[in-house]
């Protein structure tokens, strides 16, 4: 594969990273060995890379040759490689002649490369992202001249929309189950005594009555306009999932079993989402935190918050543009490698990376009624295929948010047809004078001490009862909520709905359970195990 091995580009790749290691030490730098072809080529770059990262902790800025012959004289197979094929002159020659200047382009071609490598190794067709093997030259370099146009990224996308366009040709992801009607009513009335049919519980009561719990294999949406908290309240649920304890009362409390849970998002980044996992774990507000406002007193608890959450299996990605393969790959990634069975993703939205790769996918420019359904179609065969909880969030559109006739699947923003795929849908509000007015007799009956500053429209239950609206308090900042009670649609008030609580044990042993009930009352013990997380540092070169 002498024309996937860009020799010129390790070349200045090798000699620029000598002459300065602050290259190879950038975050935006990702080698490995077998990003080189050559045996030469692997030898110098794991010399290299170990006398950086040694051990002694050294800062090493330079490499000259005399480092490397000296280091790998003590490794006789990888040293004759070194002197047969004339090591200490090549690596002369690629210091004397590297030029900085053009790292990055050196880089990303040894990259791409490496890349097109690996697939072709496990037999795939890489031509028509590169033209390797073609003896016409003009016809490669215009080939290669496209491929440095790409982003690496963009090599990976190539093949994950060609598996799509296979399995939506194939339609593999329907699946036809025939029975025979009442044949399993006793194994179905088994399960319901049980109390199997519910999923994790939400914070909120209501919701878990209505929708009994966070079902796995089911797909909810909570939709609404600009600052009705649908990703707080998503951040909220998944923080429920997945932390040991929550402060409350002046003390840390515990919480339950800790269960895998992943946060997508598509607009927050890193610390915005760990800002809100920190308000709602201890109740301080979120201003109060992004100010650095906290007193001695907070910062402990602060701190304290931030030990659990590392401690729990939480796990958050940030993804702003994306394609349907990307999100797919996401989730199938982190159900396979953390048993992630929670699943938020914020939020169902028309960014250009989704357009253009449906539109490739179908041969034809896509309307975005049609993607955005494509997108919910593939997020609740997910949790089908997966047996995962999923939930999601939409915009609404003008009319849904002014017209109180309008407040169902016909208020989502972009496409109504994206309610189809859903288990559960509902609309949020922030409720004003005007909205209180209208229960207000419910209000000054009941004595709730708090009046309502929010409300749910749930508008689509498969689980059950829909045109319900929840009211309730939110605390905006800690996403904290206590629920009030439950009207219809003409805000007559719904008496036989529970706010339901119930703890949740699914996944543990009754030993792990005591265990996890262990953490929760003692100092310095973990709940998922003695497990040291360390950044290895190579003392030894590894052949």
């Amino acid at each position: 594969m002498t024309n996937l091995n860009p020799i010129r580009a390790v070349y200045n790749v090798i000699g620029s990273i000598c002459q300065d290691t602050e290259l190879l030490k950038d975050s935006k730098t990702q080698l490995k060995p077998e990003d080189f072809m050559q045996s030469l080529h692997q030898t110098v770059f794991k010399a290299i890379n170990n006398i950086v990262y040694n051990a002694s902790g050294d800062n090493v800025s330079n490499i000259t040759a005399v480092d490397v012959d000296n280091y790998l004289s003590a490794y006789p197979t990888q040293y004759k490689i070194w002197n047969d094929q004339k090591g200490f002159e090549y690596l002369q020659n690629c210091l004397e002649h590297a030029n900085q200047e053009t790292y990055w382009q050196s880089y990303d071609r040894v990259k791409k490369m490496s890349i097109l490598r690996a697939y072709v190794n496990k037999g795939f067709d890489v031509s028509e992202l590169y033209d390797w093997e073609s003896d016409d030259y003009l016809n490669r370099e215009k080939s290669l001249q496209e491929l440095d146009k790409k982003e690496m990224k963009d090599i990976f996308e190539y093949f994950t929309l060609k598996n799509l366009q296979i399995k939506d040709s194939y339609n593999i992801e329907t699946n036809s189950k025939q029975f025979r009607a009442g044949e399993n009513v006793q194994d179905l009335l088994a399960r319901f005594k049980k109390g199997v049919e519910y999923g994790a519980p939400f914070s909120n009561g209501f919701e878990n009555y209505l929708l009994r719990g966070m079902r796995k294999g089911k797909f909810i949406l909570r939709s609404g306009g600009t600052g009705t908290m649908k990703t707080s309240l998503s951040i909220a649920d998944m923080t429920k999932n997945a932390v040991s304890k929550y402060y409350e009362n002046g003390e840390w409390k515990y919480n339950g079993v800790s269960l895998p849970s992943l946060f997508i998002s598509t607009e927050l980044d890193e610390d915005e989402l760990t800002t809100i996992v920190l308000a709602n774990m201890t109740g301080i507000p979120r201003r109060v935190i992004q100010d650095g406002l906290f007193k001695k007193e907070q910062e402990d608890i602060l701190i304290e918050a931030g030990e659990i959450l590392k401690a729990s299996p939480f796990y958050l990605v940030h993804i702003p543009d994306f394609s349907v393969g990307d999100i797919e790959e996401i989730i199938e990634r982190h159900i396979l490698d953390f048993d992630v069975q929670y699943i938020a993703f914020d939020y169902i939205q028309n960014v250009p990376k989704l357009q253009r790769t449906i539109n490739e996918m179908f041969g034809s420019v896509q309307r975005e009624d049609q993607v955005l359904l494509f997108l919910s179609s593939s997020l609740k065969t997910l949790a089908e295929r997966y047996e995962v909880f999923i939930e999601s969030s939409t915009q609404l559109n003008r009319q849904g948010i002014t017209d109180e006739t309008q407040r169902n699947s016909n208020a989502l923003r972009g496409s109504s047809a994206v309610a189809d795929k859903i288990d559960a849908g509902m609309l949020l509000f922030r409720a004003h004078d005007k909205d209180r007015d209208k229960v207000r007799e419910i209000i000054e009956e009941n004595g709730f001490g708090k009046e309502p500053n929010f409300t749910r429209w749930l508008y689509k239950n498969r689980a059950g009862q829909t045109d319900l609206i929840i009211w309730s308090y939110l605390n905006f900042s800690t996403v904290r909520e206590e629920v009030l009670f439950v009207t219809d649609y003409d805000y007559n008030i719904v008496e036989d709905i529970d706010d339901l609580h119930f703890e949740f044990k699914e996944g543990r042993t009754e030993k792990e359970l005591k265990q996890e009930e262990q953490y929760a009352e003692g100092e310095n013990t973990k709940v998922f195990g003695d497990i040291d997380v360390h950044q290895d540092q190579p003392d030894d070169i590894d052949f």
